[in-house]
């Protein structure tokens, strides 16, 4: 998924007009618009209309060549009309899909018929990408709908079942990514002075709903338990540059006031993410610092302990990182990669607004191992693919230590 923000898209729109057969030498309709017209797509009205003379009454429709089952982005100032001079308006809404798009106008006498093709392109004139969300540049069907994290805790050589947390994700009429629903049961452990009431479970939900502005993305998480909202709030924004994230906020609200945390991030010359500077509270933190190596990041410097760096590393294998949602943010974990991204939550990072993706998925990922933490340990991915575009349906992440947290991940496509 490339990654852009939400603007005015300043790309091409190309309109190109053939003209069919028809059975009467003069024709049913005479065209007098050039055949080829160029617009910026910011244009909410295409400058040029279409204008004909027609020696018949006429109706005009629209279909789509591309994807959609209808075309809502393109509208027609008339759908009919009579014999003499006409003239079309055609009006188009912003392309924030990150795709190119096409549409058929057909204009249809009973006896001839006219075909104009619009096409919307996806770039800026400069052939940049707009930036306004990133690309989405898949098929419905590939898109990810949920993803189901199933826990376990090993104890040496035994695991005990931990439950599962499932993410679903919502997507509006673009394809961006507006909603996020984690839901997990937890069990319940009570000390021996509670006195209410006992269940052995609960549901916990958080949702997070995401809404684009000009130039910003932001979103909000509420929580409920078993249906109560919860006064525990937590609120991000980006503000983005060439369609990506170059400073943030977090706000964390509870029954003891309000954290706040900001932070700006730093690219390279190839658009990879390098650097992320915070502050939390106006406090100043150590800065979390990327190296890349072959198109992925391979480690991440995260703090000092003394003269001792704390770094977390990963390695990757030949599995492709090309699925909707940057799925290398779920698998990388860890303190230091999760602070690498600004937002601890990583949403932003997850929607791919963080500069330019890893080639690949994680093979391993190393947590403290330059500081010698006491719980130092290796993760492992393995990888299941489904035959269709090779992307990955289930991923078993393993840990090398003798206690601790493994995970499966099921992941699911669809509309």
């Amino acid at each position: 998924m490339t990654k852009t923000c939400l603007r005015m898209l300043f790309a091409f729109l190309s309109v190109f007009i053939f003209a069919a057969c028809s059975n009467d030498d003069d024709g049913d309709i005479k065209m007098k618009t050039p055949t080829q017209q160029t617009v910026y797509a910011d244009q909410t009205t295409v400058t040029d209309a279409i204008k004909f003379v027609a020696s018949n009454s006429w109706k005009a429709t629209v279909t789509p060549v591309t994807r959609a089952s209808e075309v809502e982005w393109l509208t027609l100032s008339a759908y009919s009309g009579g014999i003499g001079e006409n003239s079309i308006t055609i009006t188009l809404t912003e392309n924030n899909t990150g795709e190119d798009r096409k549409a058929q106008i057909t204009i249809d006498t009973g006896e001839t018929t006219i075909i104009i093709t619009v096409e919307q392109k996806a770039t800026k004139k400069d052939g940049t990408e707009p930036e306004n969300g990133p690309s989405q540049n898949y098929a419905d069907g590939d898109l990810i709908t949920k993803i189901v994290q199933h826990d376990y805790y090993k104890h040496g050589s035994t695991r005990e079942d931990d439950g599962e947390d499932t993410y679903e994700f919502f997507y509006d009429k673009n394809r961006r990514l507006v909603k996020i629903v984690r839901t997990v049961v937890n069990e319940i452990d009570y000390e021996s002075s509670y006195q209410g009431e006992m269940k052995d479970t609960e549901t916990e939900v958080e949702t997070i709903n995401i809404t684009y502005g000009t130039g910003t993305v932001t979103y909000e998480i509420t929580t409920t338990i078993d249906g109560v909202e919860q006064k525990e709030k937590t609120s991000g924004s980006i503000v983005l540059e060439n369609g990506r994230a170059v400073s943030g906020k977090q706000i964390e609200t509870d029954n003891y006031g309000e954290y706040v945390s900001t932070y700006t991030l730093s690219y390279d010359n190839a658009g990879y993410l390098v650097k992320s500077t915070r502050k939390e509270n106006g406090e100043d933190c150590d800065d979390e610092v990327i190296t890349w190596v072959n198109g992925n990041p391979e480690q991440v410097l995260w703090g000092y302990s003394g003269s001792k760096q704390i770094i977390d590393k990963a390695t990757y294998g030949n599995v492709l990182n090309k699925t909707n949602i940057d799925l290398n943010w779920f698998l990388l974990d860890s303190e230091g990669w999760d602070f690498a991204a600004g937002d601890p939550w990583k949403v932003f990072a997850k929607m791919g607004y963080v500069g330019k993706r890893s080639a690949n998925l994680a093979n391993s990922m190393t947590n403290g191992a330059e500081y010698g933490y006491s719980d130092y340990r290796m993760y492992t991915y393995t990888y299941e693919l489904r035959e269709q575009g090779n992307m990955p349906i289930k991923v078993i992440k393993k840990n090398s230590a003798d206690y601790g947290e493994e995970c499966e991940y099921t992941i699911v496509y669809g509309n």
